[in-house]
């Protein structure tokens, strides 16, 4: 499960196919700076077009999201000053990915934003953005600014505006690329969306008395009765021991001194010719003798 616990009973294992689903985008985290002094706009905020909205606002970004298909968006967020410490948030995505004119701008959420008088967040108001993407279900993305007393976020310095991170919790389909089995036997896939989970748990039978396992070819063996039934657990559990991952198991033999054993036969063997080839010789001439 997502969660980590296990469902399901024992089973073979199969990664065909395996791939990590979509996942809509329900929160953003902008961190960055908006320049303290910046003019007021005349006007205020022009949401018409994308042009005016660039227009008519102090400073805008983007944040890429992801809707319930795994589809990738962005959104455009606007800054607009709007007096003393304050500002306007305005969220907007071309209308195009919501089903209407391509390039028309959507306002699709708007917020406020104060400042203390040392730059740190004062007070943060709406910013979140309702929207349904072609095709998707409908989604509210909540823009995290920064907390109250804190630089967790946007700040408000004499220096220009700019962004310096942007994350968000969404991510589209992936497939698996890689799996790796911890000591506990999980085996965890990663995707090629960034994404890890964990997938499955080895299962190990335990025997109580294992040299009475039968052979059944290629190094596999089977219960019978002088093993006892297998009694199935995880790694780690009931007496089984940890499994070490990306190895192979390490012969039994001791190569240098199988070596050593070798030769010693093969002098042995030596030794004992030469003393049968002796006693033929002296067997053969006890015989000439009594001839």
């Amino acid at each position: 499960n997502p969660d980590g616990t296990t469902a399901g009973g024992i089973q073979d294992i199969s990664v065909a196919g395996l791939a990590s689903q979509a996942r809509a985008t329900t929160t953003a985290t902008l961190k960055g700076n908006l320049q303290s002094d910046a003019p007021l706009i005349t006007g205020g905020f022009d949401p018409t077009s994308f042009q005016t909205a660039f227009a008519t606002s102090n400073f805008s970004t983007s944040a890429r999201t992801f809707d319930s298909l795994g589809k990738a968006h962005d959104v455009s967020v606007f800054f607009t000053r709007t007096g003393t410490n304050a500002w306007d948030v305005h969220y907007g995505v071309d209308a195009g990915d919501t089903g209407g004119t391509p390039g028309a701008l959507q306002i699709v959420g708007n917020g406020t934003l104060t400042f203390n008088s040392d730059g740190t967040v004062a007070t943060t108001g709406g910013n979140t953005a309702s929207v349904t993407f072609s095709g998707a279900t409908a989604q509210t993305i909540t823009f995290n600014l920064g907390t109250a007393g804190n630089l967790d976020g946007m700040g408000q310095f004499a220096s220009p505006s700019g962004i310096n991170f942007v994350s968000q919790d969404g991510f589209g389909s992936g497939g698996l690329v890689s799996l790796n089995v911890d000591s506990r036997g999980i085996m965890t896939g990663t995707f090629d969306n960034g994404q890890t989970r964990p997938l499955f748990q080895l299962a190990i039978a335990h025997f109580a008395a294992p040299e009475g396992l039968t052979p059944s070819g290629n190094q596999l063996y089977r219960a019978s009765v002088d093993s006892g039934p297998a009694a199935i657990a995880t790694a780690g559990s009931q007496g089984n021991g940890t499994i070490v991952s990306s190895a192979l198991e390490q012969s039994n033999v001791q190569i240098a001194q199988e070596f050593i054993d070798l030769i010693s036969t093969q002098r042995s063997f030596q030794a004992n010719a030469r003393v049968i080839t002796a006693s033929d010789s002296l067997l053969g001439d006890l015989i000439n003798i009594i001839r």
